[in-house]
């Protein structure tokens, strides 16, 4: 099991205690994010639909050690991309507009 941070965007610090990083673990993101839940379980409406699959208003993005920041849906095995210790996973809501 990695150990990672997970930064919590500040709409959601309520549920955290008003963290903007939690520490989590996890082999892979979907793994991380499932830890993240289970230590704030009201974060799970937030962060996922009735289905069970990451809301679709919400990127998730994965900064491997010393490597840049990228969007998970562009990652080949998306949520299931193996974590290594230090990596850090971001919640960001999308933001819309026109």
């Amino acid at each position: 099991m990695a150990k990672v941070k997970i930064r919590i965007p500040q709409v959601q610090r309520k549920i955290t205690n008003n963290q903007h990083i939690v520490d989590a673990v996890g082999e892979t993101v979907a793994g991380a994010i499932d830890d993240l839940i289970r230590q704030f379980p009201e974060l799970e409406k937030r962060i996922k639909n009735a289905e069970g699959q990451i809301n679709k208003f919400l990127i998730i993005s994965l900064e491997k050690k010393g490597k840049d920041a990228e969007d998970i849906r562009f990652l080949e095995k998306q949520l299931q991309t193996e974590l290594g210790d230090g990596d850090e996973i971001s919640i960001i809501p999308a933001a819309a507009g026109g």
